[in-house]
């Protein structure tokens, strides 16, 4: 009768021991705090990896709409072809605190996201193109404001400084904005405002972003929008849009830059694969059914294409984007600039490595981001008829890379 006991005994312990590993195992690999559901990404990323000639076309201003974007085009032409400077009368109605139809006009391209994902080197770039006026400031949260500040600010930065230039309707103007996408007021502006805006976008992969931004807040001393450790930053914002003030809050969540883009509704959501995909935030309340569809074309990249060694590439890259904003004129080569102010030296031994092991909870995390926002934006977003982008084989290949720990 013993022989029995004992054996159920051990097969009991050997339970618990199995037990415990595999919950140490999930604890890891898949956090408790995850919104994100169970999904075979391994059989998705074959089923989705679609690859997107690099010969696709990028719009001019006026292939967007054929109809509607002549008129549009020549009534710009009309207001900004005149010899001299609209005053700020025809953009604001002081009397009625509204804007007039033609304020789209006054900005022609915003570099909207996203923090960390290369756009102060990607905003230095564009503004050395000769003709390229950008606000003279590094940063601008200029279309995150009240209406009438808006309307004066870019009046004054994008539209006195080239008065009656005889180029003046060859004049591209627009600035960087990284967190434009990040708060509902920011997109209803582009949607609603400023339709006639293009938007550029560099998206990075989340678990080199996290670490980016992580030390970026430390260099900068704003430890108030950190916690202690990364692994306390594994988290989720209230919906779509928690506040103005969250996507200055650094969190796992503010890296789900598929999050943001989905707000532009330029996908069916339709599909049951897509709507698993952004699943965290229907889980969340997400709700966009409330938010205007974002007529505006979008030009998305991804970070390793500002650094891409091959020639026949990068000449591309520069090309694609010139024809995007309809430029007259070639870009230069793309330089590399650090944001204003990071190399202040300070919380150097708080920086993190993020492939260290004590950070595999938030890595683990952040890869369920990844993994997410890799198959939304190759399956869903590249196959939008306005967004647009360059050697997509290639962009195709690194979105692909998200499916994997960097780490490792």
């Amino acid at each position: 009768m013993s022989r029995p006991r004992w054996r159920v005994e051990r097969l009991a312990l050997l339970a618990v021991v199995v037990l415990l590993v595999h919950t140490m195992m999930t604890s890891v690999s898949l956090p408790t705090l995850s919104p994100y559901p169970l999904v075979d990404c391994s059989g998705i990323t074959n089923a989705t990896a679609v690859l997107h000639s690099s010969s696709r076309q990028v719009i001019h201003r006026d292939v967007r709409d054929s109809k509607r974007s002549t008129k549009s085009e020549k009534e710009r032409l009309q207001l900004l072809g005149s010899g001299t400077v609209p005053t700020i009368e025809t953009f604001w109605i002081k009397e009625q605190r509204k804007p007039t139809p033609k304020i789209r006009f006054l900005v022609d391209y915003v570099v909207a996201g996203f923090p960390k994902c290369g756009t102060t080197a990607l905003g230095h770039w564009l503004s050395s193109h000769p003709f390229i006026k950008d606000t003279a400031e590094e940063e601008h949260h200029i279309l995150m404001k009240d209406m009438n500040y808006t309307t004066n600010r870019l009046y004054e930065s994008l539209l006195l400084p080239w008065g009656t230039d005889e180029n003046m309707t060859a004049v591209v103007r627009g600035f960087r904005c990284p967190h434009q996408l990040h708060t509902e007021w920011g997109i209803r502006m582009l949607s609603q405002v400023f339709t006639e805006t293009k938007v550029i976008v560099s998206v990075r992969h989340p678990v080199w972003w996290f670490q980016s931004y992580y030390n970026y807040r430390l260099e900068q001393n704003e430890t108030h929008l950190l916690k202690d450790l990364p692994n306390g930053l594994i988290g989720n914002l209230k919906g779509i849009f928690a506040s103005d003030k969250s996507p200055w809050i650094l969190q796992t969540a503010t890296g789900e830059f598929h999050r943001y883009l989905s707000a532009m509704k330029k996908t069916p959501m339709t599909d049951p694969e897509e709507i698993t995909l952004l699943s965290p935030f229907w889980n969340r309340n997400w709700n966009i059914t409330h938010l205007p569809r974002m007529p505006n074309p979008v030009f998305l990249s991804e970070i390793s294409q500002l650094s891409d060694k091959n020639i026949t590439r990068r000449a591309l890259f520069r090309k694609d984007l010139q024809t995007f904003l309809g430029l007259p004129s070639e870009f230069p080569p793309i330089r590399h600039v650090r944001p204003q102010g990071t190399d202040t030296g300070l919380n150097q031994d708080k920086r993190i490595n993020i492939c260290d092991e004590k950070h595999a909870p938030v890595r683990a995390e952040l890869m369920n981001v990844a993994r997410h926002a890799s198959l939304w934006l190759r399956k869903y977003f590249m196959e939008s008829k306005s967004v647009y982008f360059s050697s997509g084989d290639f962009l195709d290949e690194l979105l692909q890379k998200w499916m994997d720990d960097p780490c490792r």
